[in-house]
């Protein structure tokens, strides 16, 4: 469809006509003393489908099961320290003990517990 040309003041006086027009998919150029000065196209509503859900739709979509997060990670640092602990047992003179690994000054991985 064509772009109609409209002076301002046409436009102030008949404002509700002209926006009808423009929703019907007619675009305007508004024009001031003969030269282009602004251009009204209607506002294109957005799919539903091609938007992004909403942050309470995407919290709402999300399930969490199994374990806590904490424990988890909980058991993987007690998991690590028993495997350090068994190179450190095989590689030390004195074995460190689970209450000393890393303290005492013959542990080979005392740099890497700090």
């Amino acid at each position: 469809m064509p772009e109609t040309r409209v002076p301002v003041e046409e436009l102030q006086s008949r404002l509700g006509d002209w926006l009808r027009r423009v929703e019907e998919g007619e675009p305007i150029v508004i024009t001031r003393k003969g030269r282009d000065v602004a251009q009204i196209k209607a506002v294109k509503e957005v799919a539903r489908e091609d938007s992004l859900p909403s942050l309470e739709e995407s919290r709402a979509s999300v399930t969490v099961s199994g374990e806590d997060l904490s424990e988890t990670v909980r058991q993987q640092r007690w998991e690590h320290r028993d495997r350090v602990l068994s190179e450190c047992a095989g590689n030390a003179a004195k074995p460190c003990s689970r209450s000393t690994h890393g303290t005492a000054p013959h542990c080979p991985c005392a740099t890497w517990l700090r």
